[in-house]
């Protein structure tokens, strides 16, 4: 006698319930998945947008934030260096290059970074896709997904990017000189991809810092000790990983910061990995819950379907035919339940990488990897036991006590 044939006909007689639960248990393991997934690609682009930065020097205060601020362009404003750490960074040997990183400007929705013409060299340098780098104050670079053609001509704004997705600005909140875009970044996956970089110079001429800067005049050397302004970051290219920690643990000092992004990232890391695991335990005990109601519906049928099977029992057919098809029943819902749920987490992750991408500008890669089969594998395991046990529980029954009942 084949099982299946009746495994069949039960689940079209109770296609909604069975359905249900496996929709139920389905979504719940989707959950469990796809916040692997995203934290896995959260972690990927927060490092290669870190990896640009070895060193940052700043004003003693929160790592993080100046983290956030300078390397993930958060909105944040940040204390300004004294002149004199320019000065002594610029003459220090074991310094490679040292570039200035200053924001609190936008252009529509854009941030603007000051910055200088260092940025784009290097093997670490951020790479052009048309176009030039900036040679002068009022030209503008523009990252891969900035919506200015080349040869626009836009004016900065004081304050954070506006939100509304519009491209220009009040003329009394902007500065009076014009800059011209005359170059692309390549994409790179993180916040930069939406920034506008100008020479730092065309900053301090914008705020009035006293250094003159002309729409048409030559960019000066900003890494000449006798231009050194005030800026809110250095980012520091050591020669070698001595220098790295060398400086580190000379600029940590007098009310001053210095930080390796890397591990800063790691221990923003290892608090996402903390949040991660508390929601996977969450979503182990839904799972759990869930599992609970697809075994109680399966028993549930079981019960309401003993005078059937104790007949075909008193008929002849063997207990190993009641334990298939108990198990049968069982497994249909575990094995419907990982058919639904790897695209509905393909499709929550999804969601998830848009709503990151709008709010901190990361690309996120997703990409599925062989451990994530634990959870469905899992699933299937302590739904094949726990099947095992009702069917078995239901072929040891008292034919005549089934009857009667």
């Amino acid at each position: 006698m084949n099982p299946w044939t009746l495994a069949s006909a039960e689940w079209r007689s109770q296609r909604g319930a069975f359905w249900g639960v496996a929709l139920l248990l389905a979504t719940a393991l989707a959950f469990a998945l796809s916040v692997g997934w995203v934290e896995r690609g959260l972690r990927e682009a927060g490092a290669r947008s870190a990896q640009r930065f070895d060193l940052l020097v700043g004003v003693a205060g929160s790592p993080t934030q100046l983290v956030l601020s300078s390397v993930y362009l958060q909105p944040q404003a940040l204390p300004l260096l004294p002149p004199p750490v320019w000065d002594e960074l610029a003459r220090d040997p074991g310094v490679a290059q040292l570039i200035p990183l200053a924001g609190g400007d936008a252009v529509g929705p854009w941030p603007v970074v000051g910055t200088s013409a260092a940025i784009f060299t290097g093997p670490r340098g951020f790479a052009l896709a048309e176009g030039q780098a900036f040679r002068a104050p009022g030209e503008a670079v523009v990252g891969a997904e900035v919506t200015l053609a080349l040869g626009a001509e836009v004016k900065l704004a004081h304050g954070a990017p506006q939100t509304g997705g519009d491209d220009t600005a009040d003329p009394a909140e902007t500065h009076a000189a014009p800059l011209r875009v005359v170059g692309r970044l390549q994409a790179t996956g993180g916040p930069w991809d939406r920034a506008v970089l100008l020479p730092i110079e065309q900053l301090w001429a914008a705020h009035a810092m006293g250094h003159d800067v002309s729409h048409g005049a030559a960019r000066p050397d900003t890494s000449a000790p006798h231009l050194a302004q005030q800026v809110p970051v250095l980012a520091v290219q050591p020669r070698s990983v001595a220098d790295a920690y060398r400086l580190r643990q000379r600029w940590r000092s007098g009310g001053l910061m210095a930080v390796f992004p890397a591990e800063v990232l790691a221990e923003l890391a290892d608090t996402l990995g903390d949040a991660r695991r508390l929601v996977e335990a969450l979503s182990a005990g839904t799972q759990a819950l869930v599992f609970g109601a697809g075994l109680l519906t399966v028993a549930v049928l079981l019960a309401t379907r003993r005078q059937a099977y104790a007949a075909l029992r008193a008929l002849g057919a063997p207990r190993r035919y009641l334990f298939a098809l108990g198990w049968l029943l069982g497994m249909g819902v575990a094995l419907r339940a990982c058919a639904l749920a790897l695209p509905l987490a393909w499709a929550m992750s999804q969601l998830a990488q848009q709503a990151v991408h709008r709010a901190t500008g990361l690309s996120l890669a997703l990409r599925p990897v062989w451990a994530d089969l634990q959870l469905p594998a899992g699933l299937l395991l302590a739904c094949a036991l726990g099947a095992s046990l009702l069917a078995w529980r239901a072929c040891t029954r008292s034919v005549i006590d089934d009857l009667r009942a």
